[in-house]
């Protein structure tokens, strides 16, 4: 596909970058924004209105942490660091990852092959009698 047939119209991301198969996931996609689109628009809620009992330390950090832009959006440190926050937040006695932290667990390190194997002895183990 050419670029300009890809950004003719809105595509997904997964156009837009070049990926070379074009799933059901991209439909999908396309298909949710068109709802997305046609759900009736209402406007911003006031908190305040909403929770008048809610102390206005508490909705301004809601209201930070639900901006849609995440460029905009309340980091995780300066919600810690919030007045709402504040009586639950001791810098002494929380710690931090110094590094950061790895998921590579979950990413399979097996081979199909090496899986049936193990799954075979798991079974044998359990089941020593057949």
């Amino acid at each position: 596909m050419t670029e300009y047939v890809v950004t003719r119209w809105y595509k997904a991301p997964e156009l837009l970058l070049n990926c070379s198969e074009y799933t059901a996931a991209i439909d999908i996609c396309d298909n949710a924004r068109r709802y997305v689109r046609q759900l009736p628009r209402y406007p911003k809620q006031q908190f305040a209105a909403r929770f008048p009992k809610m102390p206005s330390s508490a909705i301004d950090l809601l209201e930070r942490m639900l901006i849609f832009d995440p460029n905009r959006r309340i980091s995780v440190d300066e919600a810690l660091g919030h007045a709402y926050l504040s009586p639950h937040h001791d810098v002494d006695k929380e710690p931090v990852c110094p590094t950061p932290f790895s998921f590579d667990f979950e990413h399979p390190s097996c081979m199909e092959e090496h899986i049936k194997e193990l799954i075979y002895k798991e079974s044998v183990e359990l089941n020593p009698d057949h």
